[in-house]
């Protein structure tokens, strides 16, 4: 393991996790506020080449009954009307520390659908991480969900409430390819962070029904049995997915019978004190984008606390 004259460390075998472009979405409402904080903190540790902020002025197209024979002409923002809102961006982001500054920033205003310009900029720029902030109370989640599906890129979404530390990963796993992907995400952000950083693999696994199985077990040797066996599989995943990195990551096996994975996902990461919290999404693909998983989903429905991090 090698480390850096900033305290950083780097250990081999592991890609680094560095965004050449970052999109980040600004409401001009007090959720920026929320934003542009975490932005700072996060970009302390985890560098941003570049930043590019969005705001889309919402403006759905009426429907015309007429359009076939006379067109609807598209109207486009008035210069004056560009130069008020790139005003408020730069204004909501003045107190960004010293090293997102200058070229470093860009800023970009559209008029439309605000899913459809995230999608298109996201792609025109080859974002490597689109960043949207969540209001307290808005449990649906909308704009990141379907993020998540039509972008091709890693998604960080930011509650309102969400403190600057970068202690405690949390990263719920079912052992698939989406876990390791996660892990991979959590592991590089750890070194980017630098010492101090611990990375928590939740894993909720259902409690077996004794009656199901013939064995000559009392009720607590079985489950501990399954217990052991779930710790013994959890060893072997991260030895054979993660050679080297063993000692890195710290098992949390919780075992239920209740089958609502995600708020028991959310439950057990805050009283973890998690930080952030990734997820793995499925795929790149359309039809991986649009099967997003229900524990996903409702995770970006209910989670108000700690920032959430799907990693492509």
């Amino acid at each position: 393991m090698r480390t850096s004259a900033e305290g950083k460390t780097e250990k081999p075998g592991l890609p680094g996790f560095e965004i050449q472009e970052a999109l980040v979405g600004l409401a001009l409402d007090k959720i920026d506020a929320s934003i542009v904080k975490y932005l700072s903190f996060f970009s302390e540790h985890i560098p941003l080449q570049s930043v590019t902020f969005l705001h889309v002025i919402s403006s759905p197209k009426q429907a015309w009954p007429f359009s076939a024979v006379f067109p609807e002409k598209e109207v486009e923002l008035s210069p004056e009307k560009e130069a008020e809102v790139a005003q408020a961006m730069k204004a909501e982001t003045k107190k960004l520390p010293p090293h997102l500054a200058g070229e470093k920033l860009k800023y970009v205003i559209k008029d439309g659908s605000v899913l459809d310009e995230f999608v298109s900029l996201s792609a025109e720029k080859n974002a490597g991480l689109i960043i949207v902030g969540k209001r307290p109370g808005h449990r649906s989640g909308v704009l990141a969900k379907n993020l998540i599906r039509q972008a091709r890129t890693n998604l960080l979404m930011v509650p309102e409430q969400s403190h600057g530390h970068l202690r405690t990963i949390v990263v719920p796993i079912d052992f698939s390819d989406n876990s390791i992907r996660a892990l991979k995400a959590a592991l590089a952000i750890k070194y980017a962070a630098g010492k101090g950083t611990k990375i928590i693999a939740l894993n909720i696994y259902q409690r077996p029904d004794l009656l199901s199985y013939k064995v000559d077990m009392t009720p607590e040797q079985f489950e501990r049995n399954i217990r052991e066996n779930h710790e013994k599989g959890f060893e072997k995943f991260i030895s054979e997915q993660l050679p080297g990195f063993e000692k890195e990551i710290h098992p949390l096996l919780v075992e239920s019978g209740l089958p609502d994975i995600a708020n028991q996902i959310l439950e057990q990461s805050l009283e973890a004190k998690a930080d952030l919290i990734i997820v793995g999404s499925r795929g790149h693909s359309q039809l991986e984008r649009l099967l997003l998983g229900s524990t996903t989903e409702t995770l970006l429905n209910i989670n108000e606390q700690a920032p959430l991090m799907v990693v492509k």
